[in-house]
């Protein structure tokens, strides 16, 4: 599953270059996940449940990602879900909402797709 995550965000990278729209490196946005689950692993551990979304601020805020990390996301919001179904097709890996407000979600079949809002909320609620 981890080669795979790292495929799709490579995809991910590749997206956003090919757009021109100044991204981060694949690196970053593995941190990010990486982050993330460490987070919610930590919660869990603890007996707490870890909420259904994560943001980079959040993670920053705990201590979990470094803020030298987040610095590449500038300007964007970048949204983990948590309780993703990696083996869905249509689930939602990571969304990023960049500075010119557009949507794209990497999703669980490895593709990037560029989405409005409203189609974005709709694949969150799905899973």
């Amino acid at each position: 599953m981890t080669a795979a995550v790292i495929a799709t965000l490579g995809i991910w990278f590749f997206f956003f270059a090919i757009d021109r729209v100044q991204a981060p490196g694949v690196e970053a946005y593995l941190k990010v996940y990486a982050a993330a689950h460490v987070y919610a692993q930590r919660l869990k551990t603890g007996g707490v449940a870890p909420p259904k979304f994560l943001t980079l601020p959040e993670l920053v805020a705990t201590g979990t990602l470094d803020p030298r990390d987040a610095a590449a996301f500038a300007g964007m919001e970048v949204t983990i879900p948590l309780d993703t179904d990696y083996d869905a097709p249509q689930s939602v890996i990571m969304s990023v909402r960049t500075p010119d407000g557009q949507w794209s979600a990497l999703l669980g079949d490895g593709s990037v797709q560029q989405l409005s809002r409203e189609r974005l909320q709709a694949l969150l609620r799905a899973e």
